[in-house]
């Protein structure tokens, strides 16, 4: 270890020389630089090198090359020597991918660290560096679609290079044909290229919409599309053989139609390449690829959304969803949609637009008809009446809204959320809150267990009736935490405005512990976490509202009548503890060992409450009553090392 140490650190001696001579460092930096190489150095080298290690030495270089680079920079202004190229101009650079280097190899599957160097040497402006590592990393992990991702981005965005990063992205696909991120990047890509060749025209004086009548104007257009001429020819031999590769060969119709934009691609006025024809067979073999995945497709549309004159291209992809999800809620809703999508409200292009997006929804209702598709109406519906402004449109969605609940009524097709939509619209909008009653408790008995529809319930009776309202939802969701802290809540309330006495909120909380106690036995979920949180609350309202006398009554009442829980047991205790009775104090003292064995028949095998008490004995100076307790849990326990360990420390901690 040490030898090959020394080797790295006699490596950098000419560098930093060579930078203390010239007055970019002092002596004194130069001899810490080498104490924290050296340690750095040791730390890559031990048993088993950490990630970390790595990085630390990575961030410690790139900081120390910044200095020098802008000291170097500062002085050059001054003497005009430091200006000669020099050895340890590039000795930074070419230490930090060393140290790079070392990392990738025994780090080898970590993606984020082979990226990290990439990043570097993109920074670094190294492209043969960068080419290096690109090719050994996707050599290394070929099923890795982020690499090919970065790979294809940098012969793009920093080469120029559409064909070279076409491939990229094609090669990718062979190794990894259902990946959702690797198609759509491609995608982008395809249009980003188009959006640059666009450009380049307008730059030029290119006017697509007319035909080339000068021979300079020819040689322009010429110029402008000979790139996307190869790579068309390019994209014609590629795809067809990468989607054969994935088991998916190129159709006879997706040829022709890349050979028809090949063959075209010099003529400016009609140009399929530059009206994303090649992103649209893209997109078809995504689709064929990847066929069942509404959200895939979904989010080539989104793709489309960031660049502009692409209207067919979207419309094909309509299309093909139309095509595929014929009875697809959330497909016909989204084909529904379509026609307002990026659509200014305040024009007149809206109001077609939702006239067609009624015709939509209406054919999607006759076809699927389901209580689903006609609540994805109405709540479209609804939200654009909540964005509008204009009376005319508010008047228009307001008819369509009643019509479509009268529809989805009559059809016996209703659900919980048109349900809340109706009322919501009638209370909101129509100022109607008899109706929005009338919604809400109509869908209670339509969906009895249906929490949102009580609570919408509740919100709209009037406050003196909302008692026995509770008493109607908890017959119906008896398991609800959420309707009984709202009953809870409503006792409370009406207690604090003098409408119930303090009895009848005891009552309440009682009821509301009786009746979770007696779900235990039923296959509630969480039945059991619902009725301690009733017995814990109501300690706390007790706690708060009857004093430390009326807590003990309900203490005893509530573990007379159900088999409360440990947790309840446990709080009692805290609080009965923060009392700081006299240690004379007989009943105190009973009081706290009926909780703590009342909390030990709750669980029996609860460590932490057995040396509790054990130490509370110890604490008064019972060294007998621990004893025996400690004899008791040993028994119960059993043949634990570590609760005697934990016992011991419990007898060290009081004898000190």
């Amino acid at each position: 270890m040490a030898d090959t140490v020394q080797h790295y650190l006699e490596d950098m001696v000419p560098e930093l020389e060579n930078l203390e001579e010239r007055g970019i460092i002092s002596k004194a930096e130069r001899i810490s630089i080498v104490k924290k190489r050296t340690r750095f150095e040791y730390s890559l080298r031990r048993r088993q090198p950490h990630k970390i290690d790595f990085l630390r030495y990575i961030e410690y270089e790139m900081n120390l090359d910044t200095l020098i680079k802008k000291r170097r920079g500062r002085m050059e202004f001054k003497n005009k020597e430091l200006r000669k190229f020099s050895r340890g101009d590039l000795a930074g650079r070419r230490r930090i991918s060393l140290i790079f280097e070392r990392a990738v190899r025994r780090f080898h599957g970590d993606i984020s660290l082979w990226l990290q160097y990439a990043e570097y040497a993109r920074q670094s402006d190294s492209p043969r560096v960068l080419s290096r590592i690109f090719a050994r990393a996707l050599q290394l992990h070929p099923a890795k679609p982020q690499l090919w991702i970065h790979a294809a981005a940098w012969e793009f965005e920093e080469n120029g290079n559409i064909v070279a990063a076409r491939a990229m992205m094609q090669r990718g696909l062979r190794f990894n044909a259902e990946s959702k991120e690797l198609w759509l990047e491609y995608f982008k890509l395809e249009l980003a290229h188009v959006e640059v060749i666009r450009r380049r025209r307008i730059v030029l004086g290119v006017d697509g919409s007319k035909s080339a009548n000068t021979a300079a104007q020819q040689q322009r257009d010429h110029e402008d599309t000979a790139m996307s001429d190869g790579e068309d020819e390019l994209k014609h031999d590629e795809i067809a053989f990468d989607t054969a590769d994935a088991g998916e060969p190129a159709t006879k119709e997706h040829q022709e139609m890349i050979q028809q934009t090949a063959s075209g691609a010099a003529q400016a006025a009609s140009n399929p390449y530059l009206e994303g024809a090649v992103a649209k067979i893209v997109y078809q073999c995504a689709a064929k690829a990847i066929p069942r995945d509404l959200a895939f497709r979904k989010k080539f549309l989104d793709v489309y959304s960031k660049f502009t004159g692409h209207e067919n291209g979207c419309a094909e992809i309509y299309e093909s969803i139309a095509a595929d999800f014929p009875t697809d809620v959330s497909a016909r809703a989204l084909l529904a949609e379509q026609y307002i999508d990026g659509v200014n409200p305040d024009t007149a292009a809206f109001v077609e637009g939702l006239r067609k997006c009624a015709q939509a929804y209406s054919g999607a209702v006759k076809d699927i008809n389901s209580g689903e598709i006609r609540e994805r109406h109405i709540v479209f519906l609804l939200q654009q009446l909540l964005n509008s402004k204009e009376q005319a449109v508010r008047t228009y969605l307001i008819a369509a809204i009643r019509k479509a609940l009268k529809e989805a009524h009559s059809q016996q097709q209703m659900t919980p959320e048109i349900y809340l939509q109706w009322a919501q619209f009638a209370g909101n909008t129509l100022q109607d809150a008899h109706q929005a009653l009338e919604a809400v408790v109509e869908g209670t008995q339509r969906f009895p267990t249906n929490e949102k529809l009580w609570f919408a319930r509740l919100a709209a009776v009037p406050a003196e009736t909302r008692p026995n309202e509770c008493r109607v939802a908890l017959e119906a969701c008896p398991g609800s935490l959420k309707l009984w802290e709202q009953a809870l809540d409503t006792a409370e309330a009406l207690w604090r405005e003098d409408v119930l006495s303090q009895d009848d909120v005891e009552q309440a909380y009682m009821d509301a512990i009786l009746r979770t106690a007696g779900l235990l036995d039923s296959a509630t979920p969480d039945a059991a976490s619902l009725c301690t949180r009733m017995q814990l609350r109501y300690l706390e309202w007790a706690l708060a509202h009857t004093g430390i006398t009326g807590l003990r009554r309900i203490v005893k009442h509530v573990a007379r009548v159900v088999p409360a829980s440990k947790a309840f047991y446990d709080r009692c205790l805290e609080i009965e503890r923060a009392q700081l009775a006299p240690a004379n104090d007989h009943e105190a003292r009973e009081r706290i060992v009926w909780l703590f064995d009342r909390s030990l028949s709750s669980d029996a095998t609860c460590e932490d409450t057995w040396l509790a008490f054990i130490q509370w004995h110890l604490d008064a100076g019972r060294f007998g009553q621990a004893a025996d307790t400690y004899s008791k849990a040993e028994r119960v326990l059993g043949d634990r090392a570590g609760f005697a360990a934990r016992y011991q420390a419990v007898l060290g901690g009081s004898r000190g």
